[in-house]
């Protein structure tokens, strides 16, 4: 998940390792793919010994637990295993995972990522000038009860 992590403007490293050990409020849901290669949701292998290996991480969803708020810190999908459905089927999880508000960033061009989270039932609550450098993002949130 590491080498994932180049792929973000801000990457987190600490915090990742704390998720990945369930330390701290912070935990991970991850995405794999088989030996075979990537496919929508994973898809299936003809490989009887894919079962017996682990899966290449696809991508990766990095939530920090404040009780009855969640913040999403991080989210990856491999470039290779983009626009397959991943990144809603992690977001979907941590919406389902746990009950209470959800939140996260996103850079105001990044359009894409808008409309997954907006698709998702996310709805940007405010605006933070220069949170990315000299870019600008959205707080976006999902809030169950609404």
């Amino acid at each position: 998940m590491i080498r994932l992590q180049r792929h973000l403007d801000r990457p987190s490293p600490n915090l990742l390792g704390m998720g990945l050990n369930a330390a701290g409020g912070a935990n991970v849901l991850v995405s794999t793919v088989p030996e075979s290669g990537p496919s929508k949701r994973g898809g299936s292998t003809a490989d009887s010994d894919a079962a017996d290996r682990p899966s290449p991480v696809a991508g990766y969803l990095l939530h920090v637990d404040g009780g009855d708020n969640r913040h999403v810190a991080e989210v990856v999908v491999d470039p290779a295993n983009r626009r397959t459905g991943r990144g809603r089927e992690l977001i979907e999880a941590a919406i389902t995972g746990s009950p209470g508000t959800l939140s996260v960033l996103v850079a105001v061009e990044n359009d894409a990522a808008r409309s997954l989270y907006e698709s998702c039932g996310f709805e940007a609550a405010e605006r933070r000038p220069n949170e990315y450098g000299e870019r600008d993002a959205l707080c976006y949130r999902f809030d169950p009860d609404a």
